[in-house]
């Protein structure tokens, strides 16, 4: 498994000139895209960029795996649709092997209800994940999903409201986030859509964190690229100490020291 760089200017959106230099070593290639709305970046692909993306995977006869599990929930309502009649066209010249996945525990805040789909228009894909299937739901599930879905398709009023308020709350919240958290020192990625904000502990780059793990003292330089998982959990518990509330943090009179100042965490 290989993960693709990206850029942090762009939301971390996959490139295609990275993607062909990836593709063209890789042997029988599969790509996971999240898209419209990549998690957690919140970083929105027009639906031209996922064609193009697509395209460029099939003609190096990659396997695409779409997860569209966050779409619904850009906050920018001219956007919440993309075209995929393509992938139908597809379908009928027999070329392009595509897993489209999606559910309604992001889009419709319903954590409680595990409910996912998978959709491909390839027959041998179904059938072969289909194997791979070893329980059911119940009926009554099934059932209550499909009205559910039907409701969705014909553009039911009270479902409308419940995504547009969803929309609301989770843009306010991204804004309120993206303004506080520069005084706090981190440097934020604007969202245009999902449930989550990525941001950079900017200020404390550079800075030497002590710990203890397994009763042995240990040090470590914050850089971004921890690769003890025990490390990454300690910056995180201890910069969130730091922070200890970020709307209090917001209206202090202080300022964090710059990413320049040495100082040691622990």
């Amino acid at each position: 498994m290989q993960i693709v760089p990206g850029n942090e200017a762009a939301g971390f959106k996959l490139d295609l000139p990275t993607l062909e230099q990836i593709l063209q070593t890789t042997t029988n290639p599969w790509l996971y895209l999240n898209a419209p709305i990549s998690n957690p970046t919140g970083a929105l692909y027009s639906a031209q960029e996922v064609q193009a993306i697509v395209e460029l995977a099939w003609h190096y006869k990659a396997v695409v795996v779409l997860d569209t599990i966050f779409s619904g929930l850009e906050f920018d309502l001219s956007h919440t649709k993309i075209d995929l009649s393509w992938v139908q066209d597809r379908r009928k010249q027999s070329t392009g092997n595509l897993i489209l996945l999606g559910g309604i525990s992001k889009e419709f805040s319903a954590a409680g209800i595990r409910f996912g789909y998978l959709y491909s228009p390839r027959a041998t894909i179904i059938e072969q994940i289909a194997e791979f299937i070893s329980c059911r739901l119940p009926q009554t599930t099934m059932y209550a999903m499909r009205r559910f879905f039907e409701c969705v398709a014909s553009g039911d009023e009270e479902i409308k409201r419940h995504e547009k308020s969803q929309r609301q709350l989770l843009q306010q919240r991204a804004k309120q986030l993206a303004a506080v958290l520069p005084d706090c020192g981190w440097t934020p990625i604007i969202p245009q859509g999902g449930l989550f904000l990525v941001a950079k502990p900017g200020v404390f780059l550079g800075k030497t964190l002590s710990y203890e793990q397994e009763g042995i003292k240990q040090e470590t330089v914050i850089d971004g690229r921890e690769n003890s998982a025990s490390a990454f959990r300690e910056v995180f518990i201890r910069i969130w100490v730091e922070q200890e509330s970020i709307i209090e943090r917001s209206g202090s009179d202080s300022a964090p020291k710059s990413a320049g100042d040495k100082e040691t965490i622990g």
